[in-house]
């Protein structure tokens, strides 16, 4: 078992400015920063895995605010013990690293931001929460949006694991994520918060329906599937699928599942964009470890303390457009030093790239990004998902018991020679 970071990041950065107080979701995956995300019912996030989370962090780029606004974590429309007090128009990492909350399966879990006047803003870049599952290693994974209207989508959207949820995918393809480590997929489910017809969400393992399959009523609310579950090896492609009985619209907020992988000690971070993100050559973008694939060319933007020991492998991006004549590399960094995995994109080739040699330990000061350099020559390239796996370093006091058996073999001649007085003892009468 092992700890999990839960990494939401929109590093391009959202602009807050509302007089009411602001909700988001709770997972591994982008978080929603908007006006509209008022109603906390619609981004309150389903957990099935009890555990404890701990080390609550934000990170702010701007803030015109005049008074202190505190980051919660809530349970159930509750605020729990986690805040972050950001300080007056401060910026940069606020954290509480003292509280813990413990939950439940079943628990709905928000992060809350207490935004209090329109004529104010605060621009968020990358929300953070440990997870510490009480008897697995479980990520909540997310697919989240700003709660759009789906329209007319009477046919097949694909999603990544993680990442922005799509209303516009239709190509598979675009929304597959490669997976490295072993393990299983369950507890998928699907927020609806305006619906008047049913809508379908299923699992999809290398192209397939999967095991996994949620339908709704013409109705409001969360639909999950609890029973079934997608077992997963090394190699194998995975992503999520929803359609909607007919075209009139309904409003979608999230997609969410669990990944537990087959030895109960890695999580996953991904960074997940179906609609494809395309980067220029000769450009240098970050990105926060988890997220929508949003860039930024700021890495402090990016940047998420580890609050953890871990050990990072696997790093991989898939490539689906590549007019970039050198060769592209994805890399790990760690507090603004490359690390040692690097996933090199081959000159005007499509596919997926990863590093499966190198690994990188990653320290509990450690703040971590992803950085994505293009080469030189050429046009542009676009991807759909970068993606890392991860343990815990757990450190193990041992004790030891030395036992040592001396065996004596000298006679009692040769001992008491050994301790014969030299000279002549004295004789008494």
């Amino acid at each position: 078992m092992g700890k999990t970071r839960y990494v939401q990041g929109l590093v391009v950065g959202q602009a807050i400015s509302s007089a009411s107080t602001q909700f988001h979701p709770v997972g591994n995956g982008p978080f929603n920063a908007s006006a509209t995300s008022t109603v906390e019912a619609s981004y309150q996030v389903i957990h099935r895995t009890a555990g404890t989370f701990s080390n609550l962090s934000i990170r702010v780029k701007t803030n015109t605010y005049a008074t202190t606004l505190a980051f919660q974590l809530r349970k159930n429309a509750v605020n729990g013990n986690s805040v972050a007090t950001i300080s007056v128009g401060g910026t940069g990492v606020f954290e509480d690293t003292t509280h813990t909350d413990t939950i439940v399966a079943g628990d709905k879990m928000t992060y809350q931001l207490p935004t209090n006047s329109a004529a104010k803003s605060i621009t968020v870049t990358v929300m953070a929460v440990t997870f510490d599952a009480t008897s697995t290693t479980a990520v909540r994974c997310i697919d989240s949006t700003f709660g759009v209207s789906t329209g007319s989508m009477n046919t097949n959207r694909y999603n990544p694991i993680i990442g922005d949820l799509s209303t516009a995918n239709t190509t598979e393809a675009n929304a597959k994520t490669r997976i490295r480590v072993a393990g299983t997929f369950k507890n998928l489910c699907i927020r609806l918060s305006a619906n008047s017809i049913t809508a379908t969400c299923k699992s999809r393992l290398n192209g397939a329906n999967g095991a996994m399959t949620i339908t709704s009523s013409a109705a409001a609310g969360w639909y999950e599937d609890t029973t079934n579950t997608d077992t997963v090896a090394a190699g194998d492609d995975f992503n999520s699928t929803y359609v909607m009985s007919a075209t009139t619209s309904t409003t979608i907020q999230h997609i969410a599942m669990d990944f537990v992988d087959a030895t109960n000690s890695y999580g996953v971070h991904c960074n997940g964009w179906p609609e494809l993100t395309t980067q220029a050559i000769s450009i240098t973008n970050y990105f926060a470890a988890s997220g929508d694939g949003s860039p930024t060319t700021t890495e402090a933007n990016a940047k998420c303390l580890a609050k953890d020991a871990y050990t990072c492998k696997e790093l991989t991006i898939n490539v689906t457009t590549n007019t970039v004549s050198a060769s592209s590399t994805v890399k790990l960094r760690k507090s603004g030093v490359n690390g040692n995995q690097v996933a090199t994109i081959t000159a005007s080739t499509v596919g997926i790239f990863s590093d499966s040699t190198n690994t990188d330990s990653v320290a509990a000061t450690d703040d971590m990004t992803i950085q994505l350099v293009t080469g030189g020559t050429g046009t542009s390239l676009i991807w759909s998902f970068i993606d890392m796996f991860y343990t815990t370093v757990t450190t193990k006091n041992v004790t030891k018991t030395l036992t040592e058996t001396i065996a004596i073999t000298d006679s009692a001649t040769r001992l008491a020679a050994k301790t014969r007085l030299s000279g002549a003892f004295p004789t008494y009468l």
